[in-house]
Order: structure tokens, then sequence, then C-alpha cells
């Protein structure tokens, strides 16, 4: 799969079929023309969901007290339960869920490497 930044996924038009059925939930999926590429389309997640447990995570804060980053990830699970792939508002980036990463590897596509962030308890 292509690569455009960690905020949206972009799909070629394989990876878009065996995707759509888990990403359409929660993200829109938004055809892309770029001369020269084939048919390519972008999945951005358009459900935000509040759900950084704070307490228990490492965040990185500007002076002001806005989130600059975070170093350990941990979530309110009921909040992103059911769930494939959400946006955090305190952070542009895309975030999936095990069911994304199970279906492109079992639809063998390739790519994007998935970083785990927060497990479950």
């Amino acid at each position: 799969m292509p690569w455009h930044g960690s905020s949206v996924l972009v799909l070629k038009r394989h990876a878009r079929k065996v995707l759509e059925p888990w990403l359409a939930a929660d993200a829109e999926i938004l055809a892309c023309e770029c001369d020269g590429a084939d048919e390519l389309s972008l999945a951005h997640p358009w459900r935000v969901v509040d759900a950084l447990d704070v307490e228990n995570s490492h965040v990185r804060r500007f002076t002001d007290g806005r989130v600059m980053g975070v170093t350990k990830f941990s979530f309110c699970e009921e909040m992103v339960t059911g769930l494939n792939c959400f946006r955090l508002p305190q952070l542009p980036r895309l975030f999936v869920t095990d069911s994304i990463v199970v279906a492109v590897k079992d639809a063998g596509l390739h790519g994007t490497i998935f970083r785990p962030v927060w497990r479950s308890e």
C-alpha cells in the first residue's frame, strides 16, 4: 500500500476492496486522482474518540497544555471496543485495531507497517 503519513491509509484498488468492509463504519473512503498512479483511495477516519487514558499514558505537552506527543499510549478500553479505526482529538493520526491488521495480513497486502501502541488488559 502506498504511504501518505499517519493520518490516513492510502489504498490501491485491491486493498480498498479487501479493507472497505472493515473501514466503512469508522472512516470515509475517498477516491484520489494521481497522475501516473494506479487507482488510489484514501481511508480517512471520521470517528474521533476521546479515548486517551491520560492518567496511564506518557504525554508530552506544549507550555499551553496542548498535547505535543505521546510516548506510551493507554486507552479507555470501553471507548475503543468494537472500533476498527479511529482518531484522537488530541492527535491527527490514525489508529487501527487488530481487525484491520489481521485483514491486511490475511489478504497478503504489503507496504504498511503497523506498530503496536497498546494492548487491552
